[in-house]
C-alpha cells in the first residue's frame, strides 16, 4: 500500500471518529433515548455500526 492510500485511509479514519464523537455527544444524552426504547436501540445500532467501521478502517492502516 502506497503513502497516498495510507493518507486517504487515515483521513477516513479521522472523519469516522469525528462522526462517531458528534453523534454520541449530540444524541447520546438526549432525553428521548431514555423514554423510547426503540429509538434508543436504533441509536445504539448506529453507534455500533460506526464504531465497527472505525475498527475496519483502522485494520487497513499501518
Amino acid at each position: 500500500m502506497d503513502d497516498k492510500e495510507q493518507k486517504l485511509l487515515h483521513e477516513l479514519l479521522d472523519r469516522t471518529h469525528v462522526l462517531s464523537y458528534q453523534i454520541q455527544m449530540t444524541l447520546g444524552e438526549h432525553k428521548a433515548l431514555s423514554k423510547y426504547e426503540d429509538i434508543r436501540l436504533s441509536y445504539q445500532k448506529v453507534v455500533d455500526q460506526i464504531e465497527s467501521l472505525y475498527q475496519l478502517i483502522g485494520s487497513k492502516t499501518k
